[in-house]
């Protein structure tokens, strides 16, 4: 807080909250010397406050709100100064300005002046000593001071108006002068330098009891508030005057007595008496004598408190006799609460009369028409009351005429069109001028709105509008097809604006009508500079003659659809792909041309190259993976395969993208390939199996790898090697019942022959061992053959001609029919072998060590072919084996029947037959 300092005659200190003194101002301190020495700073120790003085501090510590009271100081000796005080609250405690109070000062006349003053709480509120300088002030919110008390108090008034601005600080200075040197109040009225507020100034002289000047107390009062009322009000007189004086009715207005208090222009003119002749004389000179008694009547009805306002038509009569009907509207004149006159507006009604004789006259021919049209044709007031209806009403609107008369049509408008477009119609026939057709919605009877086209024309008398007259007809069916082709028009309109594809409109000719902005935007030309001139200078040579065709299909309507590739060229010269499709708009009189939309396809285009050459790679990739490939999702959908799969699965007609796994072979749902993927699926795992495919004949090794979307399967063919090991655990199989000593040489034959059928491509095995003469054979095994191939074999003889069987044991090489039909066998083979359902045969001689044929290793195809390279290494090998079994057996059969010679009986000799393929 800033050091105190004493304005002259002013005394100063701050206290906080708690009542301490915290600073004194140094004229204070050497009166105070003792007290504050004894180490007494608080405000009851330094002051003298009486209950008055207490209650008005209460009050400023409790409202933070500025007070004014007399206290004394309490100096050294028990002396008391007595002091008036101003506290002003601040943020931490409270100001103290303080003046000194002479004996001069405690006139009575002083003191009831100050509370005068004192008890306008609105105010702001100065002393002045007897030199004019501030010694006090009172104000009930510091912020309203102009100034902070420092800068005044202690200084003379004039010295403070120096700083104000000119206008303001001169009339306040004059003020000044004028009632100190009158001794009398003087007020003056001074405005804000911005305007915005008015003030008024008092300045009320203080005497004391001998009448001497004491000094002044200064009021200041906002007046802005005042001071707009003032204004208001003049402007209101003003406007008053003047609707008072041009208005074209006859208004005068009277006093309590009934004389005639004003009169304006209007009643002047029309009633031919000056205003001289006509102020404080009564109304009834120029009342019609018949209409007197009626005014008087209407007069007494508001002066008697009935009504205040009264409306009825009279006749007045001017100065030279002229008789004016008029339509009269008075009401009384209020002021102070109390009745002080009346205001009295007649409208001249003449025009409206004689139309009326007017209308009288052509009513009935009106009438006649308007009752048989079927139109809407009414007759309205100037306001647009309805007079008059005709029965189309009913039909149109739902109403019955009696509904509509007498009221508004405005209060039957929609409201978007009566203060548009109904409102301007009616503003022209006020003005009598016939109004344009105009179209608005009207609410009809039962609530909807319909469309109604009318004419107005205005009906005139003397220059004044006294019926307008309306003729209207529905138009709704036709505004909703309006509407229907507006919206398809704003729809095109949007749609061609905001398409983000290239849209032209084209002559029949192939020149540029119109285009969209999108034409800009992608090929970087002007519209402008391409109207009128033809379209396919922007199209590719190799393509003009496809556009060509396709302007030309949609002229003759062959291919509505019509959609083509192009590239166009761009402002940039470079060619860009465009998917174009086009369509006629002949068939619209709004399009008269052809409507070419044009999407430019230039990254798909990129994007389906990259595809094509990803594809290829990927496809690259897939067929040079030597096993079979096959991807599937989650519900074992085919997503990719490979052309090793294809051939693999035979090319299955079930192998498509799209088509279930388990649809390519029948039972698979009892497969090892089913539970073992659903396994791998379900697991998320990789799995391998072996599984053979009974109707492709082969085996398969199968691995799965687990993706996201499904599994990744491979698989290739190990046919041949599982053939391998079957053959090599049936020759050990044979080896060790031989080795046994217990099989017989047909047991083991027949073992032999079945594992060779098991591994075997739809054929059937057989073993004849060959008598001595190698013309007859014994049959030793043949394990899948009927009863009727072993019959056949028991009458026929090998014979070259007859049976293959006879070839080989004749050439001693290995002799092959692919095709038994057309082959050179005898016609009794070809028969036996047709009903055994052989088409093909191979027969491998089996030859000793000795270089003696013991037989033929034959095989039966039930397919007409040739054998594989692989069936003859494998038949070979086997037909070696079972050589050896043989000579073996035979070897050992031999020496027993030396040691048992003298012994055994001889044994009967083998009946041998055969058939001729053995």
């Amino acid at each position: 807080m800033p050091p105190l300092q004493q304005e002259q005659t002013s005394y100063q200190l701050f206290s906080d909250e708690q009542s301490r003194v915290i600073s004194i101002c140094p004229g204070l301190i050497s009166q105070l010397s003792n007290a504050l020495q004894a180490g007494r700073n608080r405000l009851d120790d330094l002051l003298h406050l009486d209950s008055k003085a207490s209650a008005l501090l209460r009050f400023a510590t409790q409202t933070r709100q500025p007070v004014h009271f007399r206290a004394s100081l309490r100096m050294d000796a028990g002396i008391l100064f007595p002091l008036y005080w101003t506290i002003i609250p601040q943020a931490d405690g409270y100001q103290w300005y303080g003046f000194p109070v002479s004996e001069k000062n405690e006139s009575e006349n002083r003191l009831n002046e100050i509370e005068r003053t004192l008890s306008s709480l609105h105010d702001i509120v100065f002393e002045l000593d007897d030199k004019g300088r501030f010694t006090n002030f009172w104000v009930d919110d510091v912020n309203k001071l102009f100034l902070p008390p420092a800068a005044f108090l202690g200084k003379e008034l004039e010295e403070v108006l120096a700083g104000f601005p000119a206008p303001v600080g001169d009339k306040l200075l004059d003020a000044y002068r004028q009632a100190r040197n009158s001794q009398l109040k003087f007020s003056v009225e001074y405005a804000s330098p911005d305007q915005a507020n008015w003030f008024v100034c008092r300045f009320m002289p203080v005497r004391f009891a001998d009448k001497s000047f004491a000094g002044m107390i200064v009021v200041i009062t906002d007046s802005t508030q005042q001071k707009q009322l003032e204004n208001n009000l003049r402007e209101s007189e003003l406007r008053y005057r003047d609707l008072f004086e041009n208005a074209n009715d006859i208004i005068y207005t009277l006093d309590p007595d009934i004389r005639i208090r004003s009169f304006n222009r209007k009643a002047a003119e029309l009633l031919e008496y000056e205003q001289e002749e006509i102020i404080g004389q009564s109304p009834h000179i120029f009342f019609a004598p018949e209409k007197l008694e009626q005014a008087i009547e209407q007069g007494n009805i508001k002066r008697e408190g009935y009504k205040i306002v009264t409306f009825y038509e009279s006749e007045l009569i001017s100065k030279s006799g002229e008789r004016i009907p008029v339509e009269i509207s008075s009401r009384l004149i209020f002021r102070n609460g109390e009745p002080d006159g009346i205001h009295v507006t007649a409208k001249d009604i003449r025009s409206q009369k004689n139309a009326a004789l007017k209308l009288a006259k052509s009513e009935a021919k009106f009438r006649f028409l308007a009752e048989y049209s079927r139109d809407l044709i009414c007759l309205h007031r100037p306001d647009g009351e309805y007079i008059y209806i005709s029965p189309s009403v009913q039909s149109i609107l739902g109403y019955d005429r009696d509904e509509l008369i007498g009221k508004s049509p405005y209060s039957f408008f929609h409201p978007d069109d009566a203060e548009n477009v109904v409102r301007k119609a009616h503003e022209n026939n006020s003005k009598g001028i016939d109004a344009p057709s105009i179209q608005y919605r009207y609410r009809r009877k039962d609530g909807q709105y319909v469309w109604l086209e009318s004419v107005s024309k205005p009906i005139m008398e003397d220059g004044e509008l006294i019926y307008i007259q309306t003729n209207s007809r529905d138009i709704t069916d036709r505004k909703i097809s309006e509407e229907k082709l507006r919206q398809s028009e704003e729809w095109f309109k949007a749609l061609f604006q905001n398409s983000l594809d290239i849209v032209w409109v084209v002559s029949k000719e192939g020149l540029l009508l119109n285009a969209s902005p999108s034409f800009e935007k992608q090929l970087g030309f002007t519209i402008e500079n391409w109207l009128g001139k033809p379209i396919r200078e922007l199209v590719h040579p190799d393509h003009i003659i496809h556009f060509d065709n396709a302007i030309k299909k949609v002229l003759l309507a062959e291919d509505p659809d019509l959609i083509l590739r192009i590239r166009l060229r761009n402002m940039e010269a470079t060619w860009l792909w465009m998917e174009l499709k086009a369509a006629s708009g002949f068939t619209t009189s709004s399009i008269p041309g052809i409507i070419l939309s044009l999407r430019n396809i230039t990254e798909y285009i990129e994007i389906e190259k990259t595809l094509q050459h990803y594809s290829d790679q990927i496809t690259g990739m897939l067929h040079s993976i030597t096993d079979g490939f096959i991807a599937v999702d989650r519900s074992f959908k085919i997503t990719m395969f490979n052309a090793v799969a294809q051939e693999a699965l035979l090319h299955n007609n079930n192998l498509v993208v799209g088509s279930n796994l388990w649809g390519l072979f029948p039972n698979t749902l009892e497969s090892v390939s089913y539970h073992s993927l659903q396994e791998a699926m379900r697991q998320h795992s990789t799995i391998r199996y072996e599984q053979r495919i009974d109707v492709l004949r082969s085996w398969f090794d199968v691995s799965a790898f687990p993706y996201d979307e499904g599994l990744f399967i491979y698989f290739k063919d190990v046919t041949n090697r599982k053939k391998q090991e079957h053959l090599l655990q049936l020759e050990k199989q044979v080896l060790e019942m031989h080795a046994g000593s217990t099989a017989s040489l047909q047991e083991l034959a027949a073992h032999l022959l079945k594992g060779v059928e098991l591994i075997s491509d739809r054929f059937y095995c057989a073993v004849c061992l060959a008598k001595n003469n190698l013309r007859d054979a014994v049959l030793l095994a043949a394990p899948s053959l009927p009863q009727l191939f072993w019959d056949f074999t028991q009458s026929t003889p090998l014979d070259p001609e007859l049976t293959t069987c006879g070839r080989a044991i004749v050439s001693r090489q290995p002799v092959a029919i692919n095709d038994v039909v057309n082959s050179d066998l005898a016609t009794s083979t070809k028969q036996g072998a047709e009903v055994l359902g052989i088409k093909a045969t191979l027969s491998i001689p089996m030859i000793s060590s000795g270089n003696e044929v013991l037989g033929t290793f034959s095989i039966y195809f039930l397919d007409a072919r040739q054998p594989t390279e692989e069936e003859m290494a494998v038949l070979s090998r086997l037909t070696h084996l079972l050589t050896m079994i043989i000579e073996n057996k035979q070897a050992a059969e031999n020496y027993g029947s030396v040691m048992n010679a003298t012994c055994l009986p001889p044994k009967p000799a083998m009946k041998l037959s055969g058939i001729g393929m053995r």
